[in-house]
Parts: structure tokens; sequence; C-alpha cells
């Protein structure tokens, strides 16, 4: 209803002078206590607007920012978000909401209405889905990437609105069976619907960028129809961890479930390139030591890195920066991965989208007291120092952290966004170093870009 306002009182008490505001000019206030209940009650009643009140601490605003990062039903209506600082985190939460308009505590009801009659001017009797919020999110070929590696994607594809099948889809002369069977296991289960279509996007973007362009459509293919067994199995399997391979029972049931998806493709797709890819998925991940084809085991690899990326990425239906972290350290330590071109890829995806993160949404923090506070500041003014006296006459540039390469050096110390010193001035990266920033990155948000010397 157009005079509805959801009022989230979070921590602190109700702001009455607020509330009696609102319902001066005519607005009906539902007072809930949490992002949870708003969500629940505007899928019963849409409203006008919500009011986030977050008053009560800075640490409150950080907490109702993460609850919004999964707030779909909110999306579609204006949002008042009042805290302490809460214009710093405008673009985390402005690009997922219809209208936003950030108050910093204290305000002026006065001035807050100002803001909030110039939201409601262009507002229109349209209510905007989550599913065409998502769509803000532009799809692009993920052959013809021209920047970034696929991260930013990987961080924000949350639902089926944020792909363009058409698109997507290979150049496959069976085109409108595929796109049937994606369809039939979206419906059995959509969360794997969305996870095949990231995975069928990843893998071509780290199949194009490390020259393996030409098996572009069958790796495709194979990406998007990997799972097609498990969708028809319950969720056994759906989100088994493929690069720690805990179980070997499990292992041995998802490898059989590809097996069957390899079938499948071959009988109803007749590909028999993509089936052959999926088979040797299937070697892969139940161990068998078959005899695998360069090629194949090349087009192998990339779905399986796209594939186990996501599930720990996704598992839990939203990215999850500690799946990431896991998924990173994974990379270095595993042996189904022979090509380390195509791990050094899939870390640059990882790393690109941990880095896009709010760094608000970010788990990691710390409560300093005055004396480590007090020495964190003269380490960082100490590294400072060191790097003007080495590189204040040397030409430097900006590169963002997941495009670090080894053999570059830092000009500039890395520092965490809480003010820890990461790494100094006149540090020569190497493949190692840059994969453990990559790690770090996922836990603990970094200053990016970092500044280096430029050779």
């Amino acid at each position: 209803m157009k005079n509805d306002i959801i009022y989230i009182r979070g921590r602190s008490e109700e702001h009455e002078e607020l509330i009696a505001a609102f319902k001066k000019r005519n607005f009906n206030v539902h007072i809930v206590r949490d992002v949870s209940a708003a969500c629940e009650l505007a899928q019963k009643k849409t409203p006008a607007a919500c009011i986030l009140d977050a008053s009560s601490s800075e640490a409150e605003v950080s907490e109702r920012v993460i609850e919004l990062t999964t707030a779909k039903e909110l999306y579609s209506r204006p949002l008042v978000f009042i805290g302490k600082r809460a214009s710093e985190h405008y673009h985390s939460v402005q690009q997922k909401f219809y209208r936003y308009i950030a108050v910093d505590y204290p305000f002026s009801i006065d001035k807050l209405f100002e803001r909030f009659a110039e939201a409601k001017a262009g507002d229109s009797e349209e209510i905007l889905t989550p599913d065409q919020t998502a769509r803000s999110l532009t799809f692009t070929d993920p052959s013809k990437i021209s920047s970034g590696h696929g991260g930013v994607f990987l961080l924000h594809a949350d639902s089926l609105a944020a792909f363009d099948d058409d698109v997507l889809l290979p150049d496959h002369p069976r085109k409108a069976n595929l796109q049937k069977a994606l369809d039939a296991m979206t419906t059995a289960n959509d969360w794997l619907g969305v996870h095949a279509r990231r995975t069928g996007y990843l893998s071509s973007a780290l199949a194009n960028s490390n020259n393996l362009g030409a098996a572009d459509d069958k790796i495709r293919t194979s990406a998007l129809m990997l799972n097609w067994s498990l969708a028809r199995g319950g969720d056994v399997g759906l989100k088994f961890d493929l690069f720690r391979r805990d179980s070997s029972n499990l292992s041995e049931k998802v490898a059989a479930a590809f097996r069957s998806s390899a079938d499948i493709v071959s009988e109803k797709l007749e590909d028999d390139d993509a089936a052959q890819v999926i088979q040797a998925i299937a070697s892969i991940i139940g161990a068998t030591g078959e005899d695998i084809p360069k090629e194949v085991r090349a087009a192998a690899e990339v779905v399986i890195l796209a594939e186990a990326t996501d599930r720990a990425c996704w598992r839990y239906g939203r990215f999850n920066h500690f799946g990431a972290n896991r998924a990173l350290r994974s990379l270095r330590d595993t042996s189904m991965i022979t090509t380390k071109e195509l791990k050094d890829g899939m870390g640059r995806v990882i790393a690109e989208a941990v880095l896009h993160q709010d760094p608000d949404a970010n788990a990691f923090r710390r409560s300093l007291t005055r004396h480590q506070k007090a020495e964190r500041r003269l380490e960082l003014e100490t590294a400072q120092a060191r790097a003007t006296e080495l590189y204040s006459d040397v030409s430097t540039k900006e590169v963002h952290l997941f495009n670090l390469t080894a053999g570059m050096c830092l000009a500039q110390p890395l520092v965490s966004l809480d003010g820890k010193l990461i790494l100094p001035a006149n540090t020569v990266l190497d493949k190692d170093v840059i994969f453990r920033v990559f790690q770090l990155a996922a836990v603990r948000p970094l200053h990016n870009p970092i500044v280096i010397v430029k050779s």
C-alpha cells in the first residue's frame, strides 16, 4: 500500500518523534524489530518505503548492512537508512535498492523529510521485483570480457534475472534441447539453475583468458549440464566440496552422477565432445587414474575450477567470503588441477570478487586499545616514510590487487582497511605471496588498488 511505512527499529528505542511525523503525514507505520521481520511483512503488504533505524551504534550500522545484502523483499522500495556514518555505506547499499536515502545520526526530521519527498517524487505505482532489480548487473558474453576476469559476476549474479540465456548458451545444433534441459534443472532445484549458469559463465571466461577459446562451446555445454543428474537426486552431493573431497564415498556418488550427465549429453544433445569432457571430470573427481587426452583434460580442469569455486562461494545461497578464502587455499594445494595457469586464472577471478565486496559486509573486525592504535599508526608512518625515501623520484603506477603478477615491486605499503601493515614497500612479489594476498583479501578488506614501481 502506498501509505504504509515499515519502520525497523533494530536495537535502538523507537524514534517516537519520527514515527509521529510520519503519522502526521497520513502514513501507516508498521514497527518491526529486525530486517527479517520486515521482509516477511513486505511479502504480505508492499510498503511505500522502509525506514531502518540503526542509530544505536556504528557496529549496528555494519550489522544491518550485512543483513541488507540478502533482503531482496525490500529492494523494490525506497529505503531510509538512519545510523552513525550511514552515508559511508552509500555505494554498498545503494546498488541494490530502488531508491536509497542515507541519513547520518543525529539528524533533523525536517531535512529527512525533504530528502524523503525527493525520493518519493519520482515514484510510480509500478513495483519492481527483486528479479528486475538484479537486471542492473549487465550481462555480457563471458568470451568477450574486455576488463576484469569475471569476478564481479561471480560476486553479484545471485538470481536468474542476472543471466541472458540467449547469450550464455553456446552455439549448439541442439540449443533448444539444451535450453529445455537447463530449464528443467532449474525447476527441479532453483539454486542449481543459478549455479549452473554461473559455472557456465565462469568456465567460458576462464577458458578464453587462457587461450582455450576454441573449446568454448563444449566447455560451456559441459558446465551447464554437469549437474543434470544431481538435480533429480535430491540435495545429496549438490554442495559437496569438490576441492577437498573429504568423503571418498560421496566423491564416488558425485562422480557417478556426472557420468550419468555425460550419458544424457551424448544421448539427448548428441554432443560427444561435451560428454567426453564430463566423463573426464568424473574420472578426475573419482580419482580413477584413467588416461585423459591433453586437450580434454584442459577443458575438464576449466569446468572443475568453475564448478568447485562456485560451490565454495555460493553453497549457502549467497556469496560467502569465507568460502572464497577456502577456495583460494584449496587452489594452492589441489592435485586435481595440473595446469598452473588455470589455477592462477581462477585465483584472479576469486580475488576480483572479494575485492569488489562491500568492506562493511566482511566479518573481519578487531577492537583496538588506544595504545594498539598508536602502535599501528607509528608502524604505518614509518613504512610510509621508508617508501617515500626509496621511491619518491621513481615512476610508479596503480594496479588492482587482482591484477598483480610475479616480479612486481611495491612502491607503497599494502595496508588493510583497519590500518594493519600487510606488506612494506620494496617487496618484490612472487606467485606464492600474491595468492596469500588474495586469500587475506577474502577475510580482511585491503586498500585497493596498490602502487607499484613502473617497469
